[in-house]
């Protein structure tokens, strides 16, 4: 490292480092249920996903995205997890709520 580099977040590896050595401590710490533990990767950066639609909203209450979620009927099963995650997602990107919603457009049953 460079004379006067800027180390980011200087505490992480240390961090990192605590949990790892035994991390039901942390679970008995938080006073969460125990169990079996284990470590699973942290990874995240494979997300990739698109909401159909993010619509800026200034009101005057208050800025938020309105997230539009369009279906055609096939792939509904887990339309509230996918919900879920997109507007996670968006909260992190923006640092606005979401307010999500989902049309399903299906042929007409006669």
């Amino acid at each position: 490292m460079a004379t006067g580099e800027i180390v980011s977040k200087p505490y992480d590896v240390s961090l990192k480092w605590l949990l790892e050595l035994n991390p039901l401590d942390w679970v008995r710490f938080l006073g969460l249920p125990e169990g079996d533990v284990s470590l699973v990767d942290a990874d995240l950066s494979t997300v990739s996903a698109f909401a159909d639609r993010l619509i800026r909203v200034d009101a005057e209450a208050g800025s938020y995205l309105l997230h539009n979620e369009l279906e055609s009927g096939k792939d509904t099963a887990n339309v509230a997890e996918r919900l879920y995650h997109y507007g996670a997602l968006a909260d992190y990107k923006f640092g606005l709520p979401v307010v999500g919603d989902v049309f399903l457009f299906a042929p007409r049953r006669e």
